[in-house]
């Protein structure tokens, strides 16, 4: 990976460097966040795979870079992992709330170093992939006024994810909250990986084997997600129910100082703060309803049914 560290503290600096020099990556560090905007001003796009940030710094803090880079055309994407020495239940907020993916206390071991930079490295493939798969027949499938589907694989919930925003005014927003609550079904859900055990899995970098080894079970591999859309008076809503046994979701919503520093747990509420809308679980915790706003200028056609069948393995049921 391409590294850009940006850490006033010397001694901070000089060892984050030796570990990422240790883990093979190609980095570049500087000591300010006013630096660290110039120099990412004169960097290419997409040159950069991840921001390591400390959070405060004098002058231009790291949660003033943070708010600046979200707000550019070529930055607004760039995978940040926020160091910080302040862990209170407000400062943790505010910076996932600006779009920091992962926070780490100072200092951090190499091996929990390591495994945030794995996770964002997967994170951003799949986000790419996302981004990329959205589809370009949008004005289609929002003519629809009822769709069913059914899946049973974290690849099928991507392509679902991505076909779907397509219904949303901001696809790109919508895409990442979609991705994530349809994939909570997958793991969390159907598969029944709690949160602790998913949280020793993405330190061993075994979470992909151990997902594959469950769905080839006879008795999780065979249980499906549910996915109902629905137009009603101009908007779209989605309801999402998977055949696990649910969880107890309430604190999940929000953004939490007791998770700040685990390497996932932010799922839902991204999704909550993303472009979905009213998001809420419903009964045990394994049935979740999202709305979605259609873009202003869509000329939806009403009283038009639609079934829509991939060429990528979802499988669909019709109303």
């Amino acid at each position: 990976m391409q590294i850009l560290l940006v850490e006033d503290d010397d001694h901070v600096r000089w060892v984050i460097e030796e570990m990422l020099a240790k883990m093979g990556h190609q980095f570049a560090s500087v000591n300010s966040a006013n630096s660290a905007h110039e120099h990412l001003k004169s960097a290419a796009k997409n040159f950069y795979d991840c921001l390591l940030l400390d959070r405060n710094m004098p002058g231009i803090t790291g949660i003033d870079l943070l708010r600046i880079l979200r707000k550019t055309t070529d930055h607004a994407h760039l995978p940040v992992i926020m160091l910080t020495g302040n862990n209170t239940s407000e400062a943790v907020a505010e910076g996932l709330a600006s779009g920091a993916q992962l926070y780490l206390a100072k200092p951090a071991s190499y091996d929990i170093l390591k495994a945030a930079l794995n996770s964002i490295r997967e994170q951003s493939v799949q986000r790419e992939e996302l981004r990329n798969a959205l589809n370009t027949t949008r004005l289609g499938l929002q003519m629809a006024e009822s769709l069913r589907f059914q899946f049973k694989t974290p690849s099928q919930a991507n392509q679902l994810a991505a076909l779907l925003a397509n219904l949303a005014d901001d696809a790109d927003e919508a895409v990442i909250g979609l991705s994530e609550l349809l994939m909570n079904a997958v793991e969390h859900g159907n598969l029944e990986i709690g949160y602790n055990e998913k949280s020793r899995l993405l330190e061993q970098e075994r979470l992909q084997t151990e997902i594959i080894r469950r769905l080839s079970d006879p008795v999780l591999g065979a249980r499906v997600t549910h996915v109902h859309v629905d137009k009603i008076q101009g908007r779209f809503r989605l309801t999402i129910e998977d055949q696990g046994h649910g969880f107890d979701w309430k604190p999940y919503l929000e953004f939490s100082q007791e998770r700040a520093f685990d390497l996932h747990g932010r799922g839902i509420a991204m999704a909550n703060h993303s472009g979905l809308k009213d998001l809420k679980y419903l009964g045990r915790g394994n049935l979740v309803e999202v709305w979605l706003d259609c873009p202003p200028d869509s000329a939806l056609a009403p009283n038009t049914e639609l079934s829509h069948s991939t060429q990528c393995g979802l499988e669909t049921s019709h109303a």
